[in-house]
């Protein structure tokens, strides 16, 4: 994950100290994740408003999924990708 401080100083990193799946919503819409599935792995769920346009440009509305080691799984606005990657890693699991 990219390093960035919000304006109001806080950096991006505070909120993802913990070792587990993280998915961020960077955007405006009234409603993000109601898609994603129930999945029995351990994950927390972001939201922010502000998005770094030097990193992220004019995208809008877009999430990021994080491994627990904060790189990068997937980014992009398709929820059901996110799914298919809990699906894998779930399968894998318990395959």
């Amino acid at each position: 994950m990219p390093y960035f401080v919000f304006s109001n100083g806080k950096e991006i990193f505070s909120y993802l100290a913990e070792p587990i799946f993280k998915l961020l919503f960077f955007g405006d819409a009234k409603s993000y994740g109601e898609e994603l599935h129930h999945t029995k792995i351990k994950m927390t769920l972001l939201r922010f408003n502000e998005i770094p346009r030097s990193i992220f440009g004019d995208a809008n509305n877009f999430y990021i999924l994080l491994r627990p080691d904060n790189h990068i799984s997937y980014i992009g606005n398709e929820i059901n990708k996110c799914n298919e990657l809990f699906d894998n890693i779930t399968r894998q699991k318990n395959g």
